[in-house]
């Protein structure tokens, strides 16, 4: 009930009969109260807000469940705030039942208005209904039928503050420059040419980015692009050293903790991984193959490895030293021939979420030098 609101008083001289009133006692009172709602933090997933009050449960001894739903609540807060004010009208004792009260006191009610009812025979002093239903039984009728209920609106002061709905300022998300980009000249083994062929694949800078166009500095200053895809890589850093002499096969014995915003890996059998070559890892100018990456901890993973692939050898990696993970779904590596006259080139990757699109300004240029690498003898076995 309202604070600006003022009652109808109704007194034995109001009514025409004694008060049909039914008292609920503490077995029919609710002392849990479950809204459903659609959170809009979890996806527009269903919901639950729970509240319960205790004292109530301490009387009854078993749970007595309200569910609500409201598929219009998208705000936690809100949620819980409906639960706690319907909880708190619910979970005490109530009168209800009818009211004969004469035509000239209750004409003017209707339903949702509030009357204060004083009846001492019956033990009631200045007891506030909320009115249901006003039933007229005729024209000429000297009385009017209210159904009433107690009214506990007053317990629904809301003693839990709401801030400002966030949903009213729209979060605008923009994607950002890449964490960091690998460029790897590919070896003959890969390209199966002589002519320098360079691999490019950029790690998130946040999780939302969806593709990427590469740039070339075709003179100073002046970019080409040169190619898009949507593949992007997880960087990291080895928490263990290799050795050069290590095992050809590593069950379990590459171990990474990545540093870019991607920094989780999918379950991948050896089959997949590496009988597909769709887990491929880059350690410094070695190629692997990797498969069934193991959680440690939150970014920190241990892989079993096959060292020294396409054409690559086996080499010492310290501790700390730059680890690339990437697994090939739909989308295949990004492969990009350089000019067959440059010692050099300068590249740039742009990132790009939906239409937007990082200013090509913002972005780093990443100087890469050239060393024909397909042009050398392929490695001794190891």
């Amino acid at each position: 009930m309202r604070d600006n609101v003022t009652p109808v008083a109704l007194n034995p001289g109001s009514l025409l009969e004694l008060p049909d009133l039914t008292a609920h006692g503490w077995t029919e009172v609710v002392n849990e109260v479950v809204v459903r709602f659609k959170n809009r933090d979890r996806n527009w997933q269903t919901d639950a807000m729970t509240w319960r009050n205790p004292a109530a449960f301490n009387v009854t001894g078993r749970p007595l469940t309200q569910a609500i739903e409201c598929d219009w609540i998208t705000d936690p807060a809100v949620a819980w705030k409906v639960a706690m004010a319907y909880g708190k009208s619910h979970s005490l004792p109530w009168l209800e039942g009818q009211l004969r009260a004469r035509r000239s006191v209750a004409a003017g009610l209707r339903p949702g208005d509030v009357v204060a009812l004083t009846y001492p025979m019956a033990g009631i002093e200045d007891v506030r209904f909320r009115v249901l239903g006003v039933e007229v039984p005729g024209p000429e009728a000297p009385d009017v039928l209210l159904t009433v209920r107690e009214d506990s609106a007053h317990l629904m002061v809301n003693d839990y503050p709401v801030p400002a709905d966030s949903a009213l300022q729209p979060i605008i998300y923009t994607p950002l420059p890449s964490h960091d980009v690998l460029v790897f000249e590919l070896p003959l083994a890969w390209t199966g040419k002589t002519a320098a062929r360079l691999l490019v694949l950029p790690a998130r800078g946040e999780t939302l980015s969806s593709a990427w166009t590469l740039w070339w500095e075709r003179s100073t200053n002046s970019f080409s692009a040169v190619g898009e895809s949507g593949l992007f890589g997880r960087r990291g850093e080895l928490k263990a050293g290799l050795s050069s002499t290590g095992l050809f096969y590593l069950e379990g014995g590459l171990d990474v903790t990545f540093t870019s915003p991607d920094d989780d890996l999918e379950d991948m059998p050896f089959e997949e991984g590496v009988s597909a070559r769709r887990f491929l890892i880059f350690l410094g100018d070695e190629i692997l193959l990797g498969w069934s990456p193991a959680l440690v901890s939150a970014g920190r993973y241990t892989l079993s490895v096959v060292r020294g692939q396409f054409g690559t050898v086996r080499r010492t990696h310290a501790l700390g030293a730059e680890c690339w993970c990437v697994q090939l779904g739909d989308q295949p590596l990004f492969e990009w021939d350089a000019p067959k006259w440059a010692l050099a080139v300068g590249l740039k990757v742009q990132p790009r979420m939906l239409h937007l699109e990082v200013s090509l300004a913002d972005v780093a240029k990443i100087p890469h030098p050239i060393l024909l690498r397909a042009l050398r003898p392929s490695a001794l076995p190891t």
